[in-house]
């Protein structure tokens, strides 16, 4: 072989690769990956809801709550800062077994929201109201709970946010604009 053949070769060699690497490159596989985004609230205006199912049983009784809902609202400032309010109701069932009485109660809660675009804490309290018959009688029920914890964000990006509010409500956030107001 002479040395234009032999150059003719390594030519090929050297473009059937380059062309095989590209092909892999456009195909599959070899592709930037973007940057995650922070587990964050960007700034502006927040939209969030949650459904959720509780049960709770102390000193022998029970309170189940159905399709409980939560909704809030959330700020986040230019420097980060976040505030708003947040509002939870449920309609349930309660049982109580030790004085043979059993009826439906509602729950309202209200919560202000303060901190961090990253770290959010929702504080405030429910209210807890309805009635139960028991040995015939209807007695009403009522009282107030006190509440607080970090909002946990699962997952971010510019416009959702999906994340939990303890471990009994996961919500979804969307972002509807710069301001709230």
């Amino acid at each position: 072989m002479n040395s234009a053949t032999g150059r003719r070769c390594v030519r090929w060699l050297l473009m059937t690769f380059a062309a095989s690497a590209l092909a892999l490159a456009l195909v599959g596989g070899v592709t930037a990956k973007p940057k995650p985004h922070a587990k964050i609230f960007d700034k502006g205006c927040w939209k969030g809801k949650g459904l959720f199912e509780y049960t709770s049983t102390e000193n022998g009784a029970t309170v189940t709550f159905h399709k409980g809902k939560a909704t809030f609202t959330l700020q986040v400032s230019k420097n980060g800062t976040a505030t708003g309010f947040m509002d939870v109701t449920a309609h349930g069932s309660a049982e109580m077994p030790a004085v043979n009485a059993a009826g439906e109660v509602n729950i309202k809660g209200s919560f202000d929201l303060s901190g961090k675009a990253a770290k959010v804490k929702a504080d405030g309290s429910y209210h807890i109201a309805g009635t139960v018959i028991s040995s015939g009688v209807e007695v009403p029920l009522a009282w107030d709970v006190d509440g607080s914890g970090p909002f946990t964000i699962k997952k971010a990006t510019k416009t959702t946010v999906v994340g939990a509010w303890g471990d009994q409500i996961d919500w979804t956030a969307k972002r509807v604009g710069a301001s709230c107001i």
